[in-house]
């Protein structure tokens, strides 16, 4: 009987150490809210490149446009991207950056078309 404990506390610290390679998040998710008049909750935002980590930005309201001239993002294909369209109460995620330098701030804008306003927050790129 002591036999069959002493194996089944094996296999549960192989299962967990499994478990914790399989499940670990290479970077963090910053949620960025944005309020009706164009204004988001944070006015910058620090991310991690080597992390990975990107941003979530969240619409309760209506539907918003995030346009960067210079943007750290890239699509699929690898080419720069600098709109991101947040659906109304939903949201966009801008993947992690992999353009430019680390250590370098990017300025966007947040745009609701229908009442033409706009705000200008940013973020950073550190190493």
């Amino acid at each position: 009987m002591r036999k069959t404990k002493v194996r089944n506390r094996a296999r549960k610290h192989t299962a967990k150490r499994t478990l914790k390679k399989t499940f670990t998040i290479a970077g963090e998710i910053l949620k960025v809210h944005l309020r009706d008049n164009c204004e988001p909750d944070f006015d910058w935002v620090n991310l991690r490149k080597k992390a990975g980590d990107q941003i979530r930005w969240l619409s309760k309201g209506p539907e918003f446009t995030i346009h960067f001239e210079d943007s750290p993002f890239a699509d699929e294909h690898g080419n720069k991207k600098c709109d991101f369209i947040v659906p109304a109460r939903g949201h966009a995620d801008s993947g992690p950056p992999i353009l430019g330098e680390a250590d370098d701030d990017y300025e966007y804008t947040v745009e609701r078309i229908e009442l033409a306003m706009s705000a200008d927050p940013g973020l950073s790129v550190r190493p």
